[in-house]
């Protein structure tokens, strides 16, 4: 599976101001104590434990973990997880966040909620020194065209590859490099 890294640099700005409609609320949700997941997001406790764990244990490189979450009502309709760089992202300076993985409900799609999501996440932690990144399969056509819209430019191409058996502790790797024309540079 061929993947697309997007990358956002030079800190927040935005072109469109987005809009949550009517009857949504939105949050971001930062670990704190024990507490490991968010409020309706039990269906995903194990991995949001692992990546507890991993900020309790200090793998991320910095300690901006956090979940962007929209609401209607108490069902989650979407969420965007902000990532510190660890292992499976080797090209990720210290001070970057990705965003992702994304998500929406089925019955929420179509709101505009995953370019609400990145720019909020944008807003809470952009600055002058991060850069944002943004992995997505190379085929998720909605989702590339929604971190354009954000502001997001094509950098790279990459496949996750991994030196264990089955896949495991894959790291994605860069095969290709962009230039602002979308042309391969490297």
């Amino acid at each position: 599976m061929r993947y697309y890294y997007f990358l956002k640099e030079s800190g927040y700005h935005i072109n469109e101001k987005p809009i949550l409609p009517a009857g949504y609320t939105v949050r971001i949700w930062k670990p704190k104590g024990l507490k490991y997941f968010p409020d309706g997001m039990e269906f995903l406790k194990r991995l949001f434990a692992t990546w507890f764990l991993m900020s309790k244990f200090r793998l991320f490189k910095n300690n901006d973990l956090s979940v962007c979450l929209i609401y209607y009502g108490d069902t989650v309709a979407h969420f965007s997880v902000t990532l510190p760089p660890f292992f499976k992202v080797p090209f990720l300076d210290k001070q970057d966040l990705q965003i992702g993985p994304v998500w929406t409900h089925d019955e929420h799609r179509k709101k505009g909620f995953a370019f609400y999501a990145i720019n909020k996440i944008l807003e809470e932690y952009g600055d002058e020194s991060r850069k944002f990144w943004y992995i997505t399969r190379s085929d998720n056509i909605p989702s590339i065209k929604t971190c354009e819209k954000a502001g997001f430019i094509k950098y790279a191409e990459g496949e996750p590859k991994s030196k264990l058996p089955l896949g495991l502790l894959q790291k994605f790797s860069i095969d290709k490099i962009f230039n602002h024309k979308n042309q391969v540079i490297k």
